[in-house]
């Protein structure tokens, strides 16, 4: 099979549903813990700490998912380069001067090698 490569804006959205989809499974435990309460905890204050507990998960899941969200990991949009203006001694002829003067030195190695 060939070797097949995603572009790098594909993978950040993918590692943060990941993320969610475990922090949403490990609610699972706080369900299911609803009737399970030791004999010397009451019903009440065990359904509280339960609250609390969900309530703080909750709101870090929140903080994490409003950051991604303010960073702009969910934007599928490609970004558009700017072009980088320099503006040096050097006049531009002379760069790609100079690149042709490489690549001919390149090519004449290339043909001795």
């Amino acid at each position: 099979m060939g070797k097949t490569s995603f572009h790098f804006r594909f993978y950040l959205p993918a590692i943060i549903f990941l993320l969610f989809e475990v922090e949403i499974v490990l609610f699972s435990p706080i369900f299911l813990a609803q009737d399970a309460f030791d004999s010397n905890w009451k019903s009440a204050e065990w359904m509280q700490l339960l609250k609390a507990e969900s309530i703080l998960f909750f709101v870090i899941l929140a903080t994490g998912y409003a950051f991604a969200i303010s960073l702009k990991y969910f934007d599928w949009d490609k970004p558009e380069l700017k072009p980088v203006s320099f503006e040096g001694p050097v006049p531009d002829f002379a760069y790609e001067q100079y690149n042709i003067e490489q690549e001919r030195k390149n090519v004449k190695q290339d043909i001795t090698a």
